[in-house]
């Protein structure tokens, strides 16, 4: 599990629901099962402000979709687009334009053999896909004998897939070997001997595929792409509670038990394990502002930090108050710090926090163009997350409108890739380009 500041991200489905969410009669964002005669929410088809605020009304009871990102995030807003769109930057100019003009494979004709598919798999090709995974796929081995199959592996919108695990299996013997596509989605199998292969493409978020009966013939050169879909884990959820008994019953807003356990001598900057955090960085992600003066009064380090070097200012969620701020900073939390990714708390506040939160921050003094490792903003972070309001009290504060990150992209091209249209509209009025 993720270790993650706020509760979306620790649900769990241990048993998975095999009901077709394409037969349940609803829209995008909640269906009815006659299966089970419970409503089915997608939690990928909502902002996260609302997945959260769902979630944890919920409190556990409550029959869930998701996907889960390969960074361990619960997918939320537009499914896919954030992550589609974020890969396709990373892509290189040459394999961008090549896919988006050509590639598109299936199982129909692959050089001389027959490559049939499971219902699941759709692979394409044609000449020009064949001939561009020839010359950018990795090289042959010189002196290399046996057959080869280098291929390439991406998403519906012809992004690459870096790190998938990729099998290819002799299905007369059952021997197997493994590698994984590079960062360009690319793999290769050399020195196979002459038979019928099937191929296995698997990588977090997505459904596994696999491609049966891929006929290779003596020291043949075959070149093949996959295209991965992405995966949903349906079912009731369950939401993964602290170990540490402090941090629990500060999880479970409990302050009768909190105060006992602090009378009998627990440690209050103690880090649970499991969530990777103290009970101070958890009733600021609750929004339990009763709490965090409690565990404050008792000496909790206002600027402890987890295994990913965030603070209790760091820990922000929706549900956190501009009040909770204002008392971290009165304890002497500092303003300034950066986490192991060196985002500050007004960063992380930038994505999905209250706006109060964000102004709280900024009348504190943090710094408004401060920079992550990916040299983003908060302002472009907000513009990413297409959080309006966020956006304009950054502006509204000076950030510079048309600094830009590591990949050259500003905070109007991030809101405008990701079809923010209201926050498209505000940078532009603030004189933000491309």
């Amino acid at each position: 599990m993720p270790k993650s500041k706020d509760t979306l991200d620790r649900i769990s489905i241990p048993k998975p629901c095999t009901a077709d969410w394409d037969e349940m009669i609803g829209n995008e964002q909640v269906r009815f099962c006659s299966h089970c005669s419970l409503s089915v929410h997608n939690l990928s088809a909502m902002t996260r402000r609302e997945a959260l605020r769902l979630v944890t009304k919920s409190k556990g009871k409550l029959c869930a979709r998701y996907i889960r990102r390969p960074d361990g995030e619960i997918q939320t807003s537009h499914p896919v687009l954030h992550q589609l769109q974020r890969a396709r930057r990373r892509a290189t100019h040459l394999a961008a334009g090549a896919f988006t003009a050509a590639l598109s494979l299936s199982s129909s004709a692959v050089a001389a053999g027959a490559v049939v598919s499971t219902p699941a798999a759709s692979n394409t090709v044609n000449h020009t896909a064949t001939a561009f995974l020839r010359d950018s796929a990795p090289r042959r081995t010189s002196g290399a004998s046996g057959a080869s199959l280098a291929g390439i592996v991406k998403d519906q919108n012809d992004a690459m897939i870096a790190g998938a695990n990729v099998t290819i299996i002799n299905e007369r013997d059952s021997i197997s070997n493994t590698t994984s596509s590079n960062d360009e989605g690319f793999y290769i199998f050399q020195s196979l001997p002459e038979g019928s292969y099937t191929l296995k493409v698997e990588s977090p978020g997505f459904n596994t595929k696999e491609i049966s009966h891929i006929h290779l013939r003596a020291n043949e050169e075959r070149s093949l792409a996959t295209t991965l879909d992405v995966g949903f884990i349906s079912g009731d959820i369950v939401i993964r509670e602290p170990s540490d008994p402090l941090v629990a019953a500060v999880y479970n807003g409990e302050v009768a038990d909190v105060r006992r356990l602090l009378a009998t001598g627990a440690d209050v900057n103690a880090l649970d394990t499991d969530y990777d955090s103290t009970a101070l960085a958890v009733a600021v992600s609750k929004g339990y502002s009763r709490l965090v003066k409690i565990l404050l009064n008792a000496g909790a380090d206002v600027n402890a930090k987890n295994s990913s070097g965030q603070t209790a200012l760091m820990s922000l969620s929706s549900e956190t108050t501009a009040r909770i701020i204002w008392e971290l900073i009165d304890a002497g939390a500092k303003i300034d710090l950066q986490d192991n990714s060196k985002k500050t708390a007004l960063i992380h506040a930038a994505e999905y926090a209250d706006v109060k939160v964000v102004k709280a921050l900024l009348d504190a003094g943090a710094p408004v163009d401060a920079r992550d490792e990916d040299e983003r903003t908060a302002l472009m972070t907000a513009a990413d997350a297409g959080n309006a309001d966020n956006v304009s009290a950054l502006l509204q504060a000076g950030a510079t409108v048309n600094l830009r990150d590591e990949d050259g992209e500003t905070a109007l091209g991030l809101a405008r890739d990701d079809d923010h249209d209201e926050v498209v509209k505000i940078l532009e009025s603030y004189g933000g380009v491309e």
